[in-house]
């Protein structure tokens, strides 16, 4: 029996695995969760959204356009036809099973040879080249937003560790500075304290003792 050639089954499913892994980040981002954070839709679970759905829930947050939308399904179609067809081998197979599929890849196809199948991948790599670029627009956009939210949060940060030193009485700049990694470290510590008293309490006790005995 002649060996299953899975080259082309391979280049399907390896190019989406690696668009629904950014879909993911993007949707995680979107909804508030950090990217690289577990959870049951949108993690490698049996639980976790189809690749349709999260398509779906990005057109809808208008993070990718119709044609795009549309450019994913043929993908999509593709990918499960290699995936879960085993007649299907080349990709001059899919019109037998995704009736008019050849036009799209055909449509973008940049340059036609007598070879229809090599044909038809090199639409496929174009429809994924096309979608990369456009999720790669959008990953930078969430990597630049994300690096603005952590400049944010740092400098609310700050601003409330200087009110309470602040509060303290420690407000001349040198000081300040000799001050606020002792506070931080003394609450990170308090935070991991199995005591049931009050944190505050505990930290406010803790940094009038280093107080007085800095001072």
């Amino acid at each position: 029996m002649k060996k299953q050639d899975f080259t082309y089954r391979q280049l399907a499913i390896e190019k989406t695995l690696k668009i629904e892994s950014i879909t993911s980040m993007l949707i995680k981002n979107i909804i508030g969760l950090a990217i690289n954070e577990e959870t049951k839709t949108l993690s490698n679970k049996s639980s976790s959204l189809s690749l349709k759905s999260k398509v779906d829930l990005l057109y809808d947050c208008k993070k990718i356009n119709k044609e795009e939308y549309s450019i994913l399904l043929h993908i999509l179609s593709i990918r499960n036809q290699f995936a879960h067809n085993f007649d299907c081998k080349k990709f001059e197979d899919l019109p037998n099973y995704i009736s008019g599929i050849d036009k799209p890849l055909l449509k973008y196809c940049e340059s036609l040879t007598a070879d229809h199948n090599q044909n038809l991948v090199n639409g496929f790599n174009r429809m994924i080249e096309i979608i990369m670029e456009s999720l790669k627009i959008q990953f930078e956009e969430m990597i630049i937003d994300l690096k603005r939210q952590t400049r944010n949060a740092k400098a609310k940060y700050k601003r409330i560790l200087d009110k309470r030193l602040n509060h303290y009485g420690i407000k001349e700049k040198e000081e300040m500075k000799i001050y606020r990694p002792l506070f931080i470290k003394i609450f990170d510590e308090e935070k991991q304290n199995p005591d049931e008293a009050s944190l505050d309490l505990r930290v406010h006790n803790r940094i009038l003792e280093l107080i007085k005995n800095g001072r």
